[in-house]
């Protein structure tokens, strides 16, 4: 935790909020646990967001490319131009603080035009969610806005459950990615909601994405339907390569292993390699084998055929626990 807070206090002005509100990590139960809390409970998050600008990349690249390149040579031409003119009306040293505040006007403008653009985005995001409790019937409003100063709150009582924080970035002319990260006060852990949209739009974007996380149910526990099995990864180049169908039962065999079944392929793709440990690629054919004995299947067509004479199928195995 101590390290946690050290590079929390050099990365982000927010560390003497975050210490007012009291970071610690208690036991917690399974439900509590849970980064968003029992769904069945309302939770209160701290209205106060500040968005910083991380940067304008359109801006950067104009300026360091074409824009001040191009600004400089315009200033030597003219600056060639007034010099070589006899008698001038231009003194040659009048002419140095001229360029120098030319030649930054260009960024004084872009730091300027964009000040209050931080904190229309975090009014945008609060009214968005409060959009979407309008628009959307639920059960239970969880998300409580809380827009009095941390500082103030009562620990037992008001002290918000979540702390709220935003960056920005010019991506284009027209477009904004804005993120916005939320921080659970007791746990200290962190989730982040991104999206890309025009200015106008880019706050309700990031609304939706934090309104799911939080007002949607939680997944039920996932049953395990093979949890006396396990998916054995091949070696890369068995992986990526289709042997003969004559050889994958002893290549399963070598691994302690067999071929699966074709209910055992249909549930491994179906979870995928999150779930089962290894990849399938749909438009591959397997080699299995079940009641039926040594089959070919497509995933895709969700067909088994028999192999033909020195076929070729990809190859994943299962071990029995």
């Amino acid at each position: 935790m101590a390290r946690f807070l050290l590079r929390l206090r050099r990365a982000t002005p927010l560390f003497a909020l975050l210490l007012t509100l009291g970071l610690h990590a208690p036991a917690l139960g399974a439900e509590e646990g849970r980064f968003c809390g029992p769904p069945q409970s309302p939770v209160l998050v701290s209205a106060r967001l500040p968005i910083l600008k991380a940067g304008n990349v359109p801006d950067f690249l104009a300026t360091n490319q074409i824009a001040r390149q191009n600004t400089i040579a315009t200033y030597a031409n003219i600056a060639e131009r007034l010099l070589a003119i006899p008698g001038g009306p231009v003194d040659p040293e009048a002419l140095q603080p001229l360029f120098r505040f030319l030649n930054n006007m260009h960024d004084t403008m872009v730091n300027s035009a964009d000040q209050g653009i931080g904190q229309a985005l975090a009014d945008g995001f609060l009214s968005a969610v409060e959009d979407l409790y309008a628009r959307n019937p639920v059960p239970l409003r969880r998300i409580r806005f809380s827009y009095s100063h941390p500082a103030l709150a009562k620990p037992e009582e008001d002290a918000p459950n979540y702390v709220l924080y935003g960056q920005y970035t010019v991506v284009s002319a027209q477009q904004l990615r804005l993120t916005i990260s939320v921080l659970r006060t007791d746990t200290a852990e962190q989730r982040s909601f991104s999206a890309i949209a025009p200015l106008t739009q880019v706050s309700a974007a990031v609304a939706q994405h934090f309104f799911d996380a939080f007002q949607r149910p939680e997944l039920a526990e996932f049953v395990d339907p093979m949890p006396r099995t396990e998916w054995v990864p091949l070696p890369a180049t068995l992986a990526v390569q289709d042997v003969l169908t004559t050889q994958a039962q002893a290549v399963c065999a070598a691994q302690g292993a067999r071929l699966p079944t074709r209910l055992e392929m249909t549930l491994g793709a179906a979870f995928g390699p999150y779930f089962t440990g290894v990849g399938f690629d749909p438009s591959r054919y397997y080699a299995i084998e079940d009641e039926n004995g040594l089959q070919v299947m497509n995933l895709y067509a969700s067909e088994c055929l028999p192999p033909a004479p020195r076929q070729k199928a990809a190859v994943l195995c299962i071990r029995d626990l």
